[in-house]
């Protein structure tokens, strides 16, 4: 059922409430008013008929004949709303007035009537020859209060018709805004955010308008906004694992140029140096000129055979595929501090460090390198802290030394390549990367990687592990 039914309805009830109440209060003032003017005409009537009677002496008189009486009652006929019977010393009935002429044939309904008619008591009146009668009779007063109640039903009929008609109409005409607002919703359901309201004339419809025009303009916005970090967090995504491909094949070429060197340099090296060391025993304590250049080829492929056996270990450390993350960091940091001596290192691992994959292991192992390189290069640094610890599903590194730390270079040394580089790793297994320094405190590298997200990205390898040269 519609708004404007329902009201409709709630005012067509109140309307016939109104009005059966003033139906009850009709009825009983009609029936009070007809039983005053009832009893009021019955003592007018006796009053005329004793008055009259009296001074005829047709009560006193022995000799008053009916045919006097009767006389005189048929010239009297009705005596307003009564009627007169005579009936004579023995009972019987001689003279009945006629009936009432108003509004002959007509009578009220027998409900209405037992509803308003009132309770009366006839009057008597003792003649010489019998006695008269004067009955009350209130069905003409009755059919008037009946025909002024059909007229009153009648008027609040036609009332409630034409304010019910008034009502619809105007409510149609009030209320017509909501269609506009029930097609804006259903344009907003069906996901067209950029429905709008027009303006009303009515104040409430107005701030309605605008409200609603605020709050589609709003999710018009968020949703336009959330597209946007939709798109933004595909492309990231995207991103991401480009950037991870782009590291496997890396991390495979490197592989691949690390067993090439160790296969055919090394073992060409360990030729020569082999070679060199058959000529020098020979040459020895005969030719003394061929056994020193023969010493400075064996010096010279052992040199080579050093360099190669770093740069080996720079492109895939074979600690990392042999014996695992905490091993390989180990052997890195040994290396490191024979390197850099002048620097004091501390390694800290927490933690289940086995089993985490290809990716995490080479990520963390790259990142760790690589600020180890910085603080090498760039830190002028005397200790350095390296901590590796997992929590759970969650890899967390620290890198922290007391060099100078980034000082008025801030911007550029967080944007260089071994920066954005590591930056890059930690982001493609959807990790963070956060840099901590103050002038002449150092600098902290943290990083976080969360072991689930790099499960699934390792892949078998494909080519066998660098062997230890």
């Amino acid at each position: 059922m519609s708004l404007r039914f329902r009201l409709n309805a709630i005012i067509t009830v109140l309307v016939v409430i109104l009005t059966a109440v003033l139906a009850q209060i009709v009825i009983m003032d009609t029936r009070r008013s007809i039983r005053e003017e009832m009893n009021a005409g019955g003592k007018v009537s006796y009053q005329l008929l004793s008055s009259v009677l009296h001074n005829t002496r047709l009560v006193e008189e022995p000799g008053a004949t009916d045919a006097k009486v009767l006389e005189f009652l048929r010239s009297l006929g009705r005596v307003r709303a009564h009627e007169i019977r005579y009936y004579d010393s023995s009972g019987n009935l001689v003279y009945n007035s006629p009936p009432s002429v108003y509004k002959a044939g007509r009578s009220a309904p027998d409900w209405f009537s037992r509803l308003v008619a009132p309770d009366l008591t006839s009057l008597e009146l003792a003649t010489a020859q019998g006695r008269v009668l004067l009955i009350p009779d209130a069905s003409r007063a009755v059919l008037d209060a009946w025909d002024d109640l059909t007229r009153l039903v009648g008027i609040v009929l036609g009332l409630l018709l034409a304010i019910n008609l008034a009502l619809f109409l105007l409510l149609g005409w009030f209320l017509r805004p909501l269609s506009s607002v029930l097609e804006g919703l259903s344009e907003m359901e069906r996901g067209r955010f950029d429905a709008r309201l027009p303006h009303f004339s009515l104040p409430e419809f107005e701030s309605m308008s605008h409200t609603f025009n605020r709050m589609a303009a709003g999710l018009e916005e968020s949703i336009v906004e959330h597209m946007r970090v939709r798109e933004t967090e595909v492309e990231l995504e995207q991103n991401r694992r480009l950037t991870q491909l782009i590291q496997m094949r890396l991390e495979e070429e490197r592989r691949a140029l690390a067993r090439e060197l160790h296969d055919e340099l090394g073992q060409c090296v360990t030729a020569i140096r082999t070679i060199g060391s058959a000529i020098a025993m020979r040459a020895q304590g005969t030719a003394p000129e061929v056994h020193s250049n023969a010493k400075a080829i064996v010096d010279i492929a052992g040199h080579i055979y050093d360099v190669v056996h770093g740069i080996v270990r720079e492109l895939r450390p074979p600690a990392l595929d042999n014996l695992g993350l905490r091993e390989a960091l180990e052997d890195s940091l040994t290396s490191w501090r024979a390197r850099h001596p002048e620097i004091a290192c501390r390694l800290s691992l927490e933690g289940d460090l086995d089993k985490l994959g290809e990716t995490i292991n080479i990520t963390v192992y790259r990142v760790i390198q690589e600020c180890l390189t910085n603080v090498a290069r760039h830190a002028a640094a005397t200790e350095v802290e390296v901590a590796v610890r997992r929590t759970g599903d969650v890899i967390e590194l620290r890198v922290r030394d007391d060099g100078k730390g980034l000082g008025d270079r801030a911007e550029s040394e967080a944007t260089r390549f071994g920066v954005m580089g590591m930056r890059e790793r930690v982001q493609a297994l959807h990790g963070e990367l956060e840099l901590t320094s103050n002038p002449g405190e150092g600098l902290t590298v943290r990083a976080t990687v969360p072991v689930a997200a790099t499960t699934s990205a390792d892949q078998p390898a494909s080519s066998r592990p660098v062997e230890s040269a």
